[in-house]
């Protein structure tokens, strides 16, 4: 999340910089260079705002024709100490150790949405989807509401 405010941070002042050449030059060419840079930084909000709630282009693909494992979470620190959460359902990734049936097991991070982190606790064992050519592509599998009421068993 701290990588997240120095981009806006930096998109902000890039918007600072070109209202300042609008407001410094005279009208010509040098002011429609602040408007370029206004311009690019309001896109550049919008895209990365947006681009967070966009799952990664490979998650849909691991998660129909992925092989399926078990997995065990090793650490879950999203919202500690958080009563509740009442915002987007952000994508993040957790540590876990994938134990595939006919393989040997690994250590990888595992990609889900921040709404089924909320019900994931370190220990917990898991159902996920991997990409047999490139381990490090995992997915939690199931609902929310899935592990809570139970019917992913743990």
């Amino acid at each position: 999340m701290r990588r997240r405010a120095y981009v806006m941070l930096a998109i902000f002042l890039a918007m600072m910089v070109g209202l300042f050449v609008i407001l410094s030059s005279p009208s010509g060419g040098f002011a429609m260079f602040g408007y370029v840079v206004i311009a690019a930084s309001v896109v550049g909000i919008i895209l990365y705002t947006v681009i967070v709630y966009i799952p990664p282009m490979w998650v849909r693909r691991v998660s129909t024709t992925g092989r399926q494992a078990a997995a065990t979470v090793k650490e879950n620190n999203y919202l500690k100490g958080v009563g509740g959460y009442q915002g987007g359902d952000l994508w993040l990734t957790l540590p876990v150790t994938v134990r595939p049936s006919d393989e040997a097991a690994f250590d990888t991070d595992m990609t889900c949405k921040l709404s089924q982190s909320m019900v994931v606790q370190a220990g917990m064992q898991v159902p996920v989807r991997y990409d047999p050519n490139n381990k490090k592509k995992v997915v939690l599998i199931g609902s929310a509401n899935e592990l809570v009421m139970g019917r992913i068993k743990k």
